[in-house]
């Protein structure tokens, strides 16, 4: 079933205007709006540039505009040159309707990693 393009203004459905396989929104207000209909929890993207980027991480505590702070996050870097992300990853809680768990793009994937590592300990 093809995605529609979102009639909220700051609010892109996954695979529609630009967005890529997650929902995307530019601020907390676009996406409460966009989430509005969901029933159950959605995990989504916002760009750093904006609001989201004032925010701490709950992994690292960093702001997610900055770069993430190595010595509390779930994983370690692999050399380059650090950036900061350009986006960080969000959740949508139906129940309560507020948006939740803002965390660096890196910082998710390191929480994801290590809770499959405590679920195949098991």
């Amino acid at each position: 079933m093809p995605k529609t393009i979102s009639p909220v203004e700051g609010y892109r459905n996954p695979w529609t205007q630009g967005a890529h396989a997650y929902p995307e929104a530019d601020t907390f207000a676009a996406a409460k709006e966009g989430m509005k209909r969901k029933r159950k929890p959605v995990m989504f993207h916002m760009p750093n540039t904006g609001e989201a980027g004032d925010q701490p991480c709950i992994t690292c505590g960093a702001k997610l505009r900055d770069l993430p702070d190595t010595e509390k996050a779930p994983f370690e870097t692999t050399g380059g040159t650090p950036k900061a992300d350009k986006w960080s990853t969000w959740h949508y809680d139906p129940a309560s309707k507020k948006v939740v768990g803002g965390q660096h793009y890196g910082c998710s994937w390191g929480t994801l990693l290590v809770r499959i590592s405590q679920i195949r300990s098991y």
